[in-house]
């Protein structure tokens, strides 16, 4: 036999965090940020390495670490 019970948080709020628009859509500043950052990022590993495996995991490191310590805080 299958129950399904329903769990409802009523304990937690919803996060508010700082947006800003880009093309009409409100985007988080931390993901902004991230994004700029892993841009930079992709473009000093590419011209100091001229790999792109280097910059691919450069951009994405940088990426996910501001995306995840953003969202935290």
């Amino acid at each position: 036999m299958t129950t399904i019970i329903e769990v409802i948080d009523t304990a937690r709020s919803p996060r508010v965090y700082e947006t800003v628009d880009i093309a009409g859509v409100a985007w988080p500043v931390y993901k902004v940020r991230a994004l700029v950052v892993a841009v930079i990022a992709a473009l000093i590993a590419f011209v100091l390495t001229g790999s792109g495996e280097v910059t691919m995991w450069a951009s994405a490191l940088s990426l996910t670490t501001l995306w995840w310590v953003g969202r935290r805080t």
